[in-house]
């Protein structure tokens, strides 16, 4: 097993970031901005060492980028892909399931980046959150710091800290829930938030030779991880995956055993609630097609025809990380509806989108092989 390492703040990654940019290891990274407050993130890219942000690790960890943004769309978008410059970058694991989707189809060159994934134990609301510490007495700008855990938030005030349990009022985003795959996969560094103390895991050769480098050079200073800290994150990190998991399965269950009538009711009467607005297609990490006719005609299609466009044109590849259904101003369940098809794919094909080297069954490749048997 790989030797772990523990430290308190984002200012570790900040500092390896800005030593892997000094020493020419990569060409960029995406930083972080704070909009109004310090719960809105938007990412950013920098060349310059010097120029290097603070890292707000938990509160990335926790809220993720606000709105529509994410680190894997940032990439794509405004860093083309990584296909000329090699990239750092902090990635939950539903980024990376998306940019290995999509690199399937030649939009992200994955040799040129170094990833820091992020073990995700769900996300909460940027805008939600801070009411509801409001609501609790609790000044949301005087949080320094949280961190979550099987069915709480733990908050750091000034020298205190504060514990919120969920409740049917205040949880994480129903996608992640019923997310299992809360584990970054081809990550070079792993990162882990327990109570408040991150744990720094290389998982690649990538990763150990550049960590090896920066703790040579003392670049970083992290602390030597022990191993009942490493058995403690992970109890959480599987009670949570068991619990998504059955979450997942009960959902779908329950979905299916509604008459056929009841489950087009269902879909149909939700997406009869769009307003064509286009902040899915904008918010989803695997789409990319810049003339995308779902966009270009949204206005003139009927509301469920834009919907099963776009269902047909992503909804095999969707790595469900709830961001259109967090973005979407009809609170249409749009993930749910996705997981069901992608059920129904995984069923027919043992297709599972964000897996490495596994094409899409729409794919050249796929076909072939199903023409074959």
């Amino acid at each position: 097993m790989s030797e772990s390492y523990t430290f308190e703040s984002g200012e570790v990654i900040r500092d390896l970031f800005k030593w892997m940019l000094k020493e020419k290891i990569v060409d960029a990274v995406i930083g972080f901005e704070v909009k109004k407050t310090r719960y809105q993130l938007a990412p950013v890219a920098i060349d310059d060492p010097a120029k290097m942000t603070e890292v707000p690790l938990s509160t990335y960890m926790v809220y993720n980028f606000a709105r529509m943004n994410s680190a894997a769309k940032f990439l794509h978008k405004s860093l083309n892909g990584a296909k000329d410059k090699k990239v750092a970058l902090t990635a939950r694991p539903c980024d990376i399931r998306g940019l290995e989707e999509i690199a399937k189809r030649w939009q992200v060159n994955l040799e040129n980046l170094f990833i820091i994934g992020t073990e995700c134990y769900g996300t909460l609301s940027f805008q939600t959150a801070p009411k509801t510490f409001a609501s609790q007495e609790i000044d949301p700008e005087k949080v320094t710091k949280e961190a979550l855990t099987e069915d709480s938030v733990i908050l750091w005030l000034d020298g205190s800290t504060k514990t919120i349990k969920f409740d049917k009022k205040f949880d994480r985003f129903e996608s992640c829930n019923r997310c299992p795959d809360k584990t970054p996969i081809t990550a070079d560094l792993t990162i882990a938030n327990l109570e408040g103390t991150f744990i720094l895991t290389p998982q690649s050769e990538k990763g150990k030779e550049v960590l090896k480098k920066a703790l040579a050079a003392n670049a970083i200073s992290p602390k030597k991880a022990d191993e009942v800290l490493i058995k403690k994150k992970n109890d959480l990190l599987n009670k949570l995956i068991t619990n998504a998991q059955h979450q997942r399965e009960s959902e779908i269950a329950a979905f299916m055993k509604l008459s056929p009538e009841e489950r087009y009711k269902m879909v149909i009467g939700n997406y009869e609630k769009c307003r064509r607005c286009g902040v899915c297609t904008r918010s989803c990490i695997v789409c990319f097609c810049k003339d995308c006719i779902v966009i270009a005609k949204k206005k003139d299609l009927d509301p469920v025809l834009y919907c099963l466009t776009r269902l047909g044109h992503m909804g095999d590849s969707c790595v469900q990380c709830g961001k259109c259904g967090q973005n979407c101003p009809a609170k249409i369940p749009l993930p749910f509806i996705h997981l069901v098809f992608l059920q129904h794919i995984q069923n027919a094909f043992g297709f599972t989108p964000g897996k490495k080297d596994e094409p899409p069954p729409r794919s050249g490749e796929s076909i072939k092989q199903l023409a074959h048997h």
